[in-house]
C-alpha cells in the first residue's frame, strides 16, 4: 500500500498565523500552476514559505529503484521532508503529525497537504478509496493549523462524485477536502462559501460567480438571510443573555450586552437568527455526555452557542470560542455581618489594655495623694497639717494654685511634680475610659465579615458555612474538576462534596434569594451578575469580598473548527 506525495505549504506574517485567503487553491487553476506560483514566491520576512513533497516512495514497504517520481519534483524548489523512510500510509502519517510538532520552523504554520493519486493503481474499488480518505481525515483532525487536504485521482469525474457522495455524510463534521479529478475537475467537501458559510454536502464550482464565492474572505462575509441557530440559558436573572421561551413557542428577546450584540451580527452579516433552548445550562459534562449550550454544539444542534460563556479548559477540548467579549472576576457572596448582642457592656466591651491603664492610674493616684501627705507632715511651716483624707478632698485647692513666690519650702517643688503626675494619670483614666465607653455605645460591633480569601478558606475548612454555586455553570466545572494542587478551588469543591449546597438553588433559582433565606451560605458569582442581582433583588444587605478568587474570559462558544470564529472576531 502506498502513497504518491504530500505537498506542505507553510506561511507566517509578522510572527502571527494570518488568514490565508490568498494562498488557497480553488480549483479554478491547474495544481501545477498552483504549486510553481508557491516556489516562485521569493523570499521575504513577512512571508514564510516552506514546501514538502511526499510521494508513493515514503509508503511502500521495499525499496524499489523503478519508482517512477512525481513529476512536480521537476519543479525547482526544495520540496524534500526531513525524514526519508519507507513505511505504510498510517505510520508515515504518524511521522507527519510528528515532524509537524517537533520542528519549530512550521510547528505554527498553515499547513497545506496535497495527495496525488493520479499514479496509483491502488484505487481500484470503493474499498480502497474508503481507506484512503479515513487515513487521510485522521490525519486532518489532528493537524491544527491544516487548511482542507488537496487530493488528485486518477478518477473520471462521475465515478469520483458518486463514491464521494457516498461517504461524505460518514466523515467527521469538521472534514473538508478539494477533490481532483483526471481532468482537474475540482470537486468541494464541504466547502466555505460567501467568507462563512459552511456547506455541509459537495459543492462543484463551474463558473466564475462560484469560484467568487469561494474567494469572498470573512470580512466580506454574507449569508443572504438564511438562518443560523444559536443556543441560549433562559434564566430570568440571567445578567448578558435576557431571552424568554413563550409557550407558543415565540422567543422575547429583552435588552442585554449579549442581545445587542447579537442585533449587530445579524445586520452586518445578514442572516436570520433561530433560538435553541439549553435548559438553563452553558455547559456541563454528565456522565461522560455533555449538555447545555456546550452539548448542542457538540450534537451539531447551534451554529453557536451565546450568552457569554466562560471559556474554561476542559470546555475548549470539545468547541472553539471566539475572542473575549467581556473579563469577569469570581467573587463570593455573604450576607453582610450582623450586629453583636451586648451581655455585659461593661467588661467585655473595653479592651483589656484600657482596664489595665484604669488599674496603673488608680494605682498612681493612691501613691501621689499618700506621699503629698507625707510631704505636707514633714513642712516646716506653721500650717495646719492635712491628713490623707484631707488631702483627698482638698487635693484640688492645693498651693500649687497659689503664685509661686507665695510660699518658701524646700519641698514645694516636689508636691508640684507629684501633682503633676497625678492630673496625668486621671486624664489617662478619664479619656481612655470615656472614649472607649461611649464609644461602645454609640458603635455597634458586627461579627467578622468573609472578605478575604483567607476569610473564605477559614469558614470553608471548618464548614460553618455552605458554599454555593450556580449548577451545571462554568463556575461549577472549574470547582468539580479541580486537582489537590488547586489550592482554594480544590478546598471548595470538598466544601461542596460534603454539604451538597448546590441542591438549594433549585428552591429559590436566584443567588440574592438563597443567600437571604438559607443560614451561612457562600454563593460563589461572577462580579458584574452579582453586582446587578443585589442592586435588583436583593431586601437585605449583600457583602461581595474584595478579593476575587479569579479573572474569567467570558466569550461565544463555536463548534471546532467553525467558519464563523473570524467573521465573529473581526466584528
Amino acid at each position: 500500500m502506498w502513497l504518491p506525495f504530500a505537498l506542505l505549504v507553510a506561511h507566517v506574517v509578522n510572527g502571527q498565523l494570518p488568514s490565508l485567503q490568498s494562498t488557497k487553491y480553488y480549483g479554478d487553476i491547474p495544481i501545477e500552476k498552483y504549486i510553481e506560483q508557491y516556489c516562485a514566491l521569493p523570499y521575504s520576512p513577512q512571508l514564510n514559505l516552506k514546501l514538502f513533497l511526499i510521494d508513493h516512495y515514503f509508503f511502500e514497504n521495499q525499496a524499489n529503484d523503478q519508482f517512477v517520481r512525481s513529476p512536480l519534483y521537476k519543479i525547482k524548489c526544495d520540496l524534500e521532508p526531513t525524514f526519508n523512510t519507507q513505511s505504510n500510509i498510517n505510520m508515515t502519517i504518524a511521522k507527519l503529525n510528528e515532524h509537524f510538532n517537533n520542528d519549530p520552523n512550521i510547528r505554527y504554520k498553515h499547513i497545506q497537504l496535497i495527495i496525488d493519486l493520479t499514479l496509483s493503481k491502488f484505487i481500484l474499488n470503493f474499498e480502497n478509496f474508503n481507506l484512503i480518505i479515513q487515513t487521510i481525515t485522521k490525519f486532518y483532525l489532528k493537524c491544527k493549523f491544516c487548511l482542507p487536504p488537496i487530493v488528485l485521482f486518477d478518477l473520471s469525474h462521475t465515478i469520483l462524485f458518486k463514491w464521494t457522495k457516498t461517504i461524505v455524510y460518514q466523515l467527521p463534521v469538521r472534514f473538508q477536502s478539494i477533490f481532483l479529478t483526471n481532468k482537474q475537475q475540482s470537486i468541494f467537501v464541504r466547502p466555505i462559501i460567501n467568507g462563512c458559510q459552511c456547506i455541509n454536502d459537495l459543492f462543484q464550482p463551474q463558473s466564475k460567480d462560484d469560484f467568487s464565492k469561494l474567494r469572498t474572505t470573512y470580512k466580506n462575509c454574507n449569508f443572504n438571510q438564511t438562518y443560523l441557530s444559536t443556543s441560549v440559558v433562559s434564566l430570568v436573572d440571567s445578567v448578558y443573555c435576557v431571552v424568554k421561551f413563550e409557550p407558543d413557542g415565540t422567543v422575547i428577546q429583552h435588552y442585554s450586552p449579549d442581545g445587542q450584540l447579537l442585533r449587530l451580527l445579524k445586520s452586518k452579516y445578514n442572516f436570520k437568527l433561530h433560538f435553541n433552548d439549553a435548559k438553563d445550562v452553558w455547559g456541563f459534562r454528565e456522565n461522560g455526555t455533555w449538555i447545555g449550550i456546550i452539548g448542542h454544539l457538540v450534537d451539531g444542534i447551534s451554529d453557536f452557542g451565546s450568552c457569554s460563556m466562560m471559556a474554561t479548559r476542559v470546555r475548549r477540548q470539545v468547541v472553539d470560542f471566539t475572542d473575549s467579549i467581556y473579563i469577569e472576576q469570581m467573587v463570593f457572596l455573604t450576607l453582610e455581618p450582623s450586629i453583636k448582642k451586648h451581655d455585659f457592656l461593661i467588661p467585655h466591651n473595653i479592651f483589656s489594655i484600657v482596664w489595665l491603664f484604669n488599674v496603673i492610674s488608680l494605682i498612681t493616684y493612691i501613691c501621689i495623694i499618700y506621699l503629698s501627705s507625707r510631704l505636707w507632715a514633714s513642712t516646716k511651716l506653721i500650717i495646719k497639717r492635712l491628713s490623707f483624707m484631707t488631702i483627698t478632698v482638698r487635693i484640688l485647692a492645693m498651693v500649687v494654685r497659689q503664685p509661686i513666690n507665695s510660699i518658701f519650702h524646700e519641698k514645694i517643688n516636689s508636691i508640684r511634680l507629684l501633682y503633676s503626675i497625678w492630673l496625668l494619670a486621671m486624664l489617662i483614666m478619664t479619656n481612655a475610659y470615656t472614649s472607649v465607653f461611649y464609644s461602645t455605645l454609640t458603635i455597634p460591633a458586627y461579627e467578622k465579615a468573609i472578605d478575604t480569601i483567607d476569610d473564605l478558606l477559614n469558614v470553608v475548612n471548618d464548614d460553618t458555612f455552605k458554599v454555593c454555586v450556580l449548577p451545571k455553570s462554568g463556575i461549577n466545572s472549574v470547582l468539580v474538576y479541580a486537582e489537590p494542587n488547586a489550592g482554594v478551588y480544590y478546598s471548595i469543591a470538598q466544601n461542596i462534596v460534603r454539604n451538597n449546597a448546590i441542591e438549594l438553588y433549585s428552591k429559590y433559582r436566584n443567588d440574592v434569594r438563597l443567600i437571604e433565606n438559607e443560614k451561612n451560605i457562600v454563593f460563589i458569582s461572577l462580579k458584574t451578575s452579582s453586582l446587578i442581582s443585589r442592586y435588583t433583588f436583593a431586601t437585605k444587605p449583600i457583602h461581595i469580598g474584595s478579593e476575587p478568587l479569579s479573572s474569567h474570559h467570558l466569550t461565544w462558544a463555536l463548534p471546532k473548527g467553525s467558519p464563523l470564529k473570524e467573521p465573529f472576531n473581526h466584528m
